[in-house]
């Protein structure tokens, strides 16, 4: 059974690296594919870091490194990553205001320490 499950790995980790979408005028991996509007290419950290942070799966992809490149340049900030790179239009520097402010910053920039830790392993 074992030879069974590291070949059904090997296919995944090798279909999984040919069809990751990187953005071509960005360098880093869609936010959504095929989504109800299209594809979105707003620079957002999970995608990238989710595939980054499992070496196993990533290492043997030279598309890597750049993409790794990009979360480092746009999103890193000296207390956590930003959940939004500047300059998308959506991008809110600050999270303030009432509730309904608030709310609509969450993830348009605010940054999250939690994701020093995706970004440490990757």
């Amino acid at each position: 059974m074992a030879p069974q499950v590291d070949e059904a790995a090997t296919r995944a980790r090798e279909s999984f690296n040919a069809t990751v979408l990187v953005c071509s005028e960005g360098g880093y991996l869609y936010d959504v594919i095929d989504g109800e509007h299209g594809d979105d290419s707003a620079c957002r950290p999970e995608s990238d870091l989710r595939h980054l942070a499992r070496p196993s799966w990533s290492s043997t992809n030279p598309r890597w490194r750049a993409v790794f490149d990009v979360v480092r340049e746009r999103l890193v900030t000296p207390v956590g990553l930003r959940s939004l790179a500047p300059g998308h239009r959506d991008y809110k520097a600050q999270y303030y205001g009432d509730l309904r402010a608030r709310d609509a910053a969450y993830h348009q920039g605010t940054v999250w320490a939690w994701l020093v830790g995706p970004y440490v392993d990757a």
